[in-house]
């Protein structure tokens, strides 16, 4: 309906045209048309820019306003003559109509800022007709102006369409498309050409001795005739420099050159302010697509442009699912963002949406998340069309980075029984080098299908699950896989592969990630051989359950106490390895296998009555002379904890000649650790009279407070009535 008003419009403006030239044919002389048709101008050009606003493109109803629009103003020259007097021209013959229609022509290439060479050069010199007022130069300069946004509107439409591409291109479109890549081409070059230019004027301002008001004003005059929208500078030959430009065709190019230059800048910051403005009116879908993807645009106009599409939602989806292809990631996410905007109506950008989520980029992961799950459809996992993207997500399942790996199996959860085509997938990802993926892969399975290891296509992929239960270097993954094999083959658990993972299994006792996975891998061990506790394997396994009883989580320490109780429950191979671990090691093992060393009262309350506690006793005394204080300090604390009166024991008394050994300057330097011996000595009493000529003659030898300290304390322990000491 508005287009059949707009055309009515047009049509009756060029009937009243025609009118006026009919009325002038036979009342030249009619001061009112005159008015009238000034009148008339304004209202066209007010309506044509309501229009152009509105619309914000160049309709054909637009061309049709312009046209007449310059019907009225060849008119308007034409009663200006007849009526306010032919002083207000200038021309050689009297003028026809034919003149008055070249005198409009001519003034409309002239609008035509690209082809200035036409004014500098003088080409117009068949142009019979010229203004001579003020009047004439203000109506011509109305009409320029008219022209000019126009013309501007009618570049920007072709250079903002300059990407697009049809199934069968025309001609012309094929001609406009080269020129839009040459123009990107030299749009990329602009600065350098720019400041090559810039050095030319310099250097022509230096051969011809210009003034050096001259060096700023001639660049200033050509950058005003490029922002002259309505061409007053030319209208009524208007120069602020004294340069002398006439018959200069070098200088004339460079000036024409120059001025082009500055309209590529002018013509971007008008595009962008044209956006603004008409609020993304005016732009095809494809085209606010570009403005939200380009660098090039600010964040403003991204957002102009994001919302303009928003109104057109039901045209906007379809480009932007497009875009999800870009190899930037910022366009994808931007992409992504706008499909969110849109909400319900981008339902058709689900299946790409749930592709997207095991992205690359870890940005366009999140948006694509927030998308689905909060704007477009949170009930997005039982849209039928993302069965076909499921491929996808499984490939994902076999990326480098982890957190992509973990991004597939949890989508594949969500989705749930829709994606059992990915049985297969997910079961080889129960072996997966992350425990995170592992677990999220274990939950996946049971919510696709609680019962998954029964169906034909998951028992089909043992194959993975093999060769990792025979990669002892990762016990993690050994146990999963020894575990799931247990559920889709239970013939294995009879094989060799099943005997030689029993060392494996049981290490991963004390690093399974919870209780559940625990107890599983018991049960799995107690169905591969119901003696697995006497086992070699298991034996090798006692230190890591030690640490584990050192676990922050309840969980842990559970499965670590009732492996241990399954493996020793006399403690008489968990002793010696919970003291090994306590003293050897770095400071955190260290500190990790202290708090497993105290869960002992829990898993064995009379370990320190047990025989395989005494037999320890050597090795901690021996550590108390030994070079690192911190384990000399774990040394006594443990002696501490299995008697407060250990030097009692006949076992510490076996290293009574390591500790001698350790007084004697020439076999150790350090003061500390001799004090550290004889402090051994010393609460080892009459056991160690043998030492006392060793002490005294430590005594004697070695000059040090500490150390005579030290020895007179033990002698008075060792021979209280002083009776070796005299002989």
């Amino acid at each position: 309906m508005k287009i059949l008003l707009d055309e009515g419009i047009v049509k009756i403006l060029m009937l009243i045209s025609a009118g006026f030239f009919a009325m002038h044919s036979f009342f030249p002389e009619t001061p009112i048309l005159l008015g009238i048709t000034a009148l008339l101008i304004g209202l066209n050009f007010i309506f044509s820019l309501v229009d152009l606003f509105r619309k914000g493109t160049i309709t054909s109803s637009l061309i049709l306003l312009n046209i007449v629009q310059l019907v009225l103003f060849g008119l308007l020259f034409l009663l200006i003559h007849d009526i306010l007097g032919a002083d207000n021209y200038t021309y050689s013959e009297s003028p026809d109509w034919l003149d008055w229609v070249i005198l409009v022509a001519v003034h409309v290439v002239r609008a035509m800022d690209i082809v200035d060479f036409f004014n500098d050069y003088n080409i117009f010199y068949f142009q019979n007709v010229s203004n001579a007022s003020t009047l004439v130069g203000v109506t011509l300069f109305a009409m320029h102006l008219m022209v000019d946004i126009f013309i501007v509107g009618a570049i920007f439409m072709l250079l903002s369409r300059r990407r697009r591409r049809e199934q069968a291109p025309s001609r012309f479109q094929k001609f406009i498309a080269w020129l839009g890549e040459k123009l990107e081409w030299f749009m990329d070059l602009r600065l350098w050409i720019l400041g090559g230019t810039v050095g030319i004027i310099i250097l022509v301002a230096i051969m011809n001795a210009w003034p050096l008001r001259d060096w700023l004003l001639w660049p200033l005059n050509e950058i005003l005739r490029a922002l002259d929208i309505g061409d007053l500078f030319e209208i009524f030959d208007w120069q602020i420099h004294s340069i002398d430009m006439d018959s200069k065709w070098d200088l004339i190019a460079l000036a024409v050159f120059f001025r082009l230059l500055v309209s590529v800048y002018v013509l971007g910051f008008a595009n962008r302010l044209y956006l603004q403005l008409l609020k993304g009116r005016g732009k095809t879908v494809e085209e606010l697509v570009e403005i939200c993807l380009s660098p090039e645009y600010s964040e403003k106009d991204k957002r102009i442009a994001v919302q303009a599409l928003i109104k057109r939602s039901s045209q906007a989806v379809h480009p932007m699912m497009n875009a999800l292809d870009n190899k930037s990631s910022d366009n994808r996410r931007i992409a992504i963002e706008v499909l969110g905007e849109i909400g319900e109506g981008a339902l058709d950008a689900v299946p790409k949406l749930v592709k997207a989520l095991v992205d690359g980029n870890s940005g366009v992961r999140w948006a694509a998340g927030v998308a689905l799950n909060e704007r477009i459809d949170p009930q997005w996992p039982q849209n039928k069309n993302i069965i076909d993207v499921i491929p996808d997500i499984e490939k994902a399942l076999l990326e480098a980075d982890i957190h992509i790996r973990r991004a597939a199996v949890d989508t594949l959860r969500k989705i749930g029984p829709s994606a059992m085509s990915a049985l297969p997938s997910l079961v080889k990802s129960l072996v997966d080098i992350s425990s995170d993926v592992r677990n999220a892969a274990d939950n996946a399975l049971k919510k696709i299908d609680p019962q998954w290891w029964k169906n034909q296509a998951a028992r089909n992929a043992t194959t993975p699950l093999v060769k990792a239960v025979d990669n002892y270097s990762h016990v993690s993954r050994c146990a999963a896989a020894a575990i799931t094999l247990e559920k889709l083959e239970p013939q294995w658990l009879a094989t060799e592969s099943a005997s030689q993972a029993v060392p494996c299994l049981v290490k991963a006792l004390a690093t399974s990630y919870n209780a559940e996975i625990g107890r599983a891998i018991i049960v799995t061990l107690e169905k591969i051989n119901p003696k697995w506790p006497q086992s070699e394997g298991a034996f090798r396994a006692i230190p890591y359950l030690v640490i584990a009883l050192a676990d922050s989580r309840e969980s842990i320490r559970s499965i670590a106490t009732e492996a241990l109780q399954k493996i020793d429950p006399n403690a008489e191979k968990t002793v010696p390895s919970l003291v090994k671990a306590r003293l050897g090691g770095n400071n955190e093992h260290r500190e990790i296998a202290k708090e497993g060393f105290n869960a002992l009262n829990k898993v064995y309350p009379k370990w320190s009555e047990n025989p395989a506690t005494i037999r320890t006793i050597p090795h901690l005394v021996l550590a108390l002379i030994h070079k690192k204080k911190d384990i000399r300090t774990a040394a006594n604390e443990v002696l501490t904890q299995i008697d407060l009166h250990w030097g009692h024991l006949k076992a510490a008394h076996r290293v009574i000649p390591n500790l001698v050994k350790a007084l004697d300057k020439n076999n150790n330097n350090d003061n500390e650790i001799r004090c550290s011996a004889i402090e051994a000595l010393g609460k080892m009493g009459t056991a160690a009279a043998v030492t006392v000529p060793y002490l005294i003659k430590a005594q004697r030898e070695i000059n040090d407070e500490q150390v005579h300290w030290a020895i007179q304390t033990s002698l008075n322990q060792i021979d209280p009535e002083g009776k070796y000491r005299k002989q």
